[in-house]
């Protein structure tokens, strides 16, 4: 429900919401964001996206806050490349988690603040690492890895994510955070992470109340932050089928939702200071 007050920090998620797959922002998306930005509102994206991904991808826009990346574990400035917020995977779970992926045949991806190692090479994963602006490196021994700050892994699930998310979850129960982002997409983090702690604590530290928040998400992972902020908003996508909710929703981003969304809301003078 819209409040009385202006919404002062506006929250996007990235794919299918402020951009479509494979495509750039659009012109409509530039433009609403710069007039909610000359209103003296905080523009910022939260993403699971890699922070140097998500900052190649911010780059088209106008942004006046720190980004939220690795889905919450991770909030920096992309001008300045000043960190603010980083939630490693500690050496404990780190290695409690690999034995038990040891057991399987997985493709897995470790993640740092700017490299990608993985356990075996592959034609997808080249290509993913192309695509998120970020090197990949082939792991001789999962012992590599005991002096890095993993920020996130991702394992591939070829048949299902969410059910080997589920057995994750039962072995090590709330040491990690765990989530199923995409079908094939099982990711583990620091349990600090996950989108909505990393939107409370990039409110907290611009000092801006819940209620002084809008927040765009397309998928299951941005309910929590959309149900938390001031006023929560699902971007349509046919692709995600998403929990029972009982959300503001708005078009997909191929038909500019988004953007029409926005302006409306600048329109009737909720957006600002």
């Amino acid at each position: 429900m819209k409040t009385t007050e202006k919404y002062k920090l506006i929250a996007f998620d990235i794919d299918g919401t402020i951009k479509a797959t494979n495509k750039d922002i659009s012109n409509q998306m530039i433009c609403s964001i710069s007039r909610a930005n000359k209103l003296g509102a905080k523009i910022t994206v939260i993403t699971g996206r890699s922070y140097l991904s998500a900052k190649d991808v911010v780059s088209q826009i106008d942004l006046s806050v720190p980004i939220v990346s690795f889905q919450g574990a991770h909030i920096a400035n992309p001008i300045t490349d000043q960190v603010y917020w980083k939630k490693i995977i500690d050496n404990i779970s780190l290695k409690k988690l690999i034995n038990i992926l040891e057991k399987y045949d997985n493709e897995i991806l470790f993640y740092t603040e700017k490299e990608i190692f993985t356990n075996k090479i592959s034609t997808w994963n080249n290509n993913y690492s192309k695509r998120n602006n970020t090197i990949i490196n082939v792991l001789k021994d999962f012992n590599e890895l005991n002096d890095m700050e993993i920020i996130r892994i991702t394992v591939i699930c070829p048949s299902g994510a969410k059910q080997f998310s589920r057995f994750l979850k039962n072995e090590i129960k709330n040491d990690l955070y765990v989530t199923s982002s995409l079908a094939n997409f099982c990711e583990i983090l620091n349990p600090d992470a996950g989108k909505t702690n990393g939107l409370k604590t990039l409110a907290s530290m611009l000092n801006i109340d819940k209620k002084n928040i809008l927040s765009f998400g397309n998928s299951n992972e941005d309910l929590g932050m959309l149900d938390w902020s001031g006023h929560g908003v699902i971007v349509e996508d046919n692709n995600i089928k998403l929990e029972n909710n009982t959300l503001n929703h708005c078009l997909s981003v191929t038909q500019n939702g988004p953007s029409i969304y926005l302006n409306q809301l600048i329109d009737e003078n909720y957006i600002g200071i």
